[in-house]
């Protein structure tokens, strides 16, 4: 769509540059990040997404219907980046802000039913006429993911679940199917790699 002729936009760049990975790196130093901090922090990380998203598809010709790579994967590798050089070493344990509230598990898992709810249309957004295929996909990677997210929870956590498991391990299987969503894939084993990526997801909460 270009009315003055000078410039050529479309509706696919568009969504590509609303899935810019903020979230997933924002996650990793929102307890420790100052507002300046947070700003340069956006500018930086756009500007690598861009070089890593045109490398990527443009160049190598990588297939990410879903981002698995080049949102959520470069997104926490960029937030854990961005932690290492954020964090003061002996601000790196026993911070009171590292911990959770009630209020905020409240927030966050009425944020982790939307994003359950909409991941099959965040994976599906450029999938075209594949979009059935992909939103099956996702919504059974999705119910994988929490099979193997309560259970490991259940069973690693003494008998009780975690807040922090449910929040986010129950989401795994929407990324890990992203790559392949508008692909053929039986849904055996859509709900195993989802299931595995649950149960992954809470033994890294567990042990690191």
């Amino acid at each position: 769509w270009a009315p003055c002729g000078c410039c050529d936009s479309d509706w696919p760049p568009l969504i590509n540059l609303s899935f810019v990975p903020s979230s997933p790196s924002f996650a990793d130093v929102d307890s420790q990040i100052t507002l300046p901090q947070l700003l340069y922090m956006s500018i930086f990380e756009v500007f690598f997404y861009s070089l890593n998203f045109y490398v990527g598809s443009l160049e190598l010709k990588a297939i990410d219907m879903g981002g698995s790579m080049f949102i959520h994967a470069f997104g926490a590798y960029f937030g854990l980046g961005a932690t290492v050089f954020l964090t003061k070493k002996e601000d790196s344990a026993g911070h009171p802000n590292f911990g959770s509230q009630y209020s905020s598990d409240l927030m966050a898992m009425i944020g982790t039913i939307f994003l359950w709810l909409y991941w099959p249309s965040f994976n599906g957004a450029l999938a075209g006429p594949r979009q059935f295929r992909v939103v099956i996909n996702t919504v059974l990677s999705l119910v994988g993911s929490c099979l193997g997210a309560y259970t490991a929870s259940r069973l690693l956590r003494g008998l009780k679940f975690d807040m922090v498991d449910i929040q986010n391990s129950t989401l795994a299987g929407g990324v890990a199917v992203g790559s392949s969503a508008d692909l053929v894939i039986d849904p055996g084993p859509a709900i195993l790699i989802a299931t595995i990526a649950g149960v992954a997801s809470v033994v890294g909460y567990v042990y690191l």
